[in-house]
């Protein structure tokens, strides 16, 4: 969140913590299922999720009409290699691997924001 705030991300970021409350937002369910409808313009997905893993939710996310579009960013520790190509072929628009140091951290997260999400006019 600090890295997204630095980042001056003007649109609204809900954050889960963990598959099932990620499924439970993404398909208006248990907690959230009076919550407002709208669709996130992006979902920023770790793979080591508690409960639900980041693949399985990638999988529901793409088998959804309501939500295949919508584009999802990997972000996790791993780099194995057969790991990221299982995501991208379950779907994924963008692979990062998350730094160990924070500053790292931060600095691929300013990247990914000026790549994707400045790139990209969202409304």
């Amino acid at each position: 969140m600090h890295a997204l705030a630095k980042g001056k991300v003007d649109q609204e970021t809900m954050v889960v913590r963990d598959g099932q409350e990620a499924l439970d937002f993404l398909f208006y369910e248990g907690l959230y299922s009076d919550r407002a409808i709208y669709d996130p313009q992006v979902i920023l997905l770790d793979l080591h999720l508690p409960k639900i893993d980041g693949e399985e939710v990638l999988k529901k996310i793409r088998s959804q009409e309501s939500t295949k579009l919508i584009p999802v960013i990997i972000l996790t520790t791993s780099k194995d290699e057969e790991v990221i190509a299982r995501s991208y072929n379950e779907g994924a628009n963008k692979f990062l691997t998350k730094p160990i140091k924070l500053e790292e951290f931060n600095m691929a997260i300013q990247q990914f924001l000026t790549c994707w999400v400045k790139s990209n006019k969202f409304d």
